[in-house]
């Protein structure tokens, strides 16, 4: 994710609303703990040079930029309940930077009831990009694309014994859209295609299914640790293969 590029666009919008305000509240819900907690500190660290930057210089026009983060530990249910918080109480300029697919798709009725836009969601779904959502503003590239063109990747340098593994929401289903038609172009079937749940991740019978088939590869489609986990317990069955991954994991 372009973290300048997100923030500058929040600076925009700041500028368009003028200066009757004390602060320029920007929110978030996010996973702080959680599955995806490292990745999120990470973007975060980026995010934060950059608003030290810009309140460093003045702010806009003189009132400083505020980020209120609240965590909802990756679990749809807070995010929709932060979110809520975050413009009906906070009473927030914009959020931005929510990470996971059905997280964020659970609160578009809310952005478009209030007129509030969502800047750089940390989510790449097709679901964000067509049909056009008024109030979303993405910054990324969406996750079929980047499937799509892994499969063909792996294609390509001779790799065609591919397993898919995916998380069992709305963000897995929307990425396997991507790598069955990659496998749809190549001519390619996958030797494995299991699904994982998010909350409780559990591996010990996919990993087995991996060996058996003798995947030359495996594309992995989840968040974080869940990721991780998935990748140690594959290898340790036994598996030789090249793993594949999507950039929310980056």
């Amino acid at each position: 994710m372009n973290i300048k590029t997100t923030l500058g666009f929040i600076l925009g919008l700041a500028l368009g609303w003028g200066t009757t305000h004390a602060q320029v509240l920007i929110g978030q819900t996010v996973g702080v703990t959680g599955t995806v907690a490292a990745t999120v500190k990470e973007s975060m660290l980026g995010a934060n040079l950059y608003l030290d930057q810009a309140n460093a210089k003045g702010g806009i026009f003189g009132e400083k930029i505020e980020v209120i983060t609240l965590d909802d530990k990756f679990d749809t249910k807070l995010t929709l309940a932060n979110a809520k918080t975050l413009i009906e109480e906070r009473k927030v300029l914009a959020l931005f930077m929510t990470r996971g697919t059905p997280h964020t798709q659970g609160i578009l009725p809310l952005l478009k009831q209030h007129g509030v836009p969502l800047v750089g969601p940390s989510t790449g779904a097709m679901v964000f990009h067509q049909p056009v959502q008024p109030q979303v503003f993405n910054v990324r590239a969406a996750y079929q694309r980047e499937a799509e063109k892994a499969i063909t990747h792996l294609a390509s340098i001779g790799i065609t014994r591919i397993a898919l593994v995916h998380v069992d929401d709305t963000f897995g289903i929307d990425a396997l859209a991507g790598a069955q038609k990659g496998m749809t172009v190549n001519k390619l079937t996958p030797v494995v295609l299991a699904k994982f749940n998010r909350s409780k991740p559990d591996f010990s019978a996919i990993a087995p299914q991996v060996v058996k088939a003798e995947a030359q590869a495996v594309m992995v489609i989840g968040s974080g640790t869940a990721v991780v986990q998935g990748i140690k317990q594959i290898k340790a069955s036994g598996s030789g293969a090249q793993f594949v991954t999507l950039s929310n994991n980056a």
